[in-house]
């Protein structure tokens, strides 16, 4: 896999925020979509497998597989999940407080989008 200088940037990046130091990057791929007012957005996905996951079939995520989305305008997350809601992260996003309103804010801070009227 070669690697640029902003791709480096991004998934240093990303490693640190989600502490993904558990984690190996196997995958990642741009696309772009258009959005309902005609505008254009890249987008950087990485694919982190957890470094116990061992030998994996190819197209297959194993468990707690984190599979992170990246606006590269904006350069923030679009998406994140963990296969099976399973993670080996450490030190990363944490909820404190598993309520809905401190995870509402959380998504507000990271999209700019707000709670009611974009989700």
């Amino acid at each position: 896999m070669i690697i640029n200088e902003q791709e480096q940037k991004i998934i240093e990046w990303t490693r640190l925020k989600f502490g993904l130091a558990h984690y190996d990057l196997c995958r990642s791929s741009y696309s772009r979509r258009v959005t309902l007012f005609n505008e254009t957005v890249y987008q950087y996905c990485m694919e982190w497998f957890p470094k116990e996951a061992g030998i994996v079939e190819e197209n297959l995520n194993p468990e707690g597989t984190a599979v992170i989305t990246i606006d590269l305008q904006t350069n923030k997350v679009e998406s994140a999940i963990f296969v099976e809601g399973k993670t080996y992260a450490e030190h990363g996003v944490v909820f404190h407080q598993r309520d809905v309103e401190s995870i509402i804010k959380w998504i507000e801070a990271e999209t700019n989008l707000i709670y009611g009227r974009h989700f």
